[in-house]
């Protein structure tokens, strides 16, 4: 629940690194999100449109509304989390800037993503900070009363 809380409660960090685990889990909920926001937001539409025929005025409807709170909200846990993973395989965060390319910078930013969600990290620190997965080298005593309680 930690890692998938994470990318929230680092809002607008970009400093540091996160692991593969939570990048995957970030990832699956936004989409997943998604999906339950859109076929939630049309069963809503259809319930208040009745038997009426679809509107093409000017009226926004209840699924569109929701999608776009909802990716307003994600846009930026997503880039620092991205620019986190990117630390985390020890690459500059700013490479995330491929994505404004026209063309080819959407190409080779799938590219990007696909490498930051499914390629390991290196073990051990890196000059973007400790290892995520190594709680002796960060420090954390408190994981480590959890591993050998």
């Amino acid at each position: 629940m930690k890692l998938l809380m994470r990318p929230w409660r680092h809002y607008f960090d970009f400093r540091g690194r996160s692991r593969r685990l939570e990048c995957l889990l970030f990832w699956g909920t936004f989409y997943g999100g998604l999906i339950v926001l859109a076929i939630g937001g049309t069963i809503i539409t259809a319930l208040l449109q009745g038997d009426s025929a679809p509107s093409t005025g000017g009226n926004v409807e209840p699924t569109v509304v929701g999608l776009l709170i909802f990716l307003a909200a994600s846009i930026i846990p997503a880039a620092s989390l991205s620019v986190r993973r990117l630390h985390d395989l020890g690459i500059s965060g700013w490479w995330l800037m491929i994505w404004f390319v026209p063309v080819l910078g959407q190409m080779l930013g799938w590219v990007l993503s696909f490498i930051i969600i499914f390629i390991p990290s290196p073990g051990g620190g890196n000059q973007y900070g400790h290892d995520p997965r190594d709680p002796m080298e960060s420090g954390d005593t408190e994981a480590l009363d959890r591993i050998f309680a």
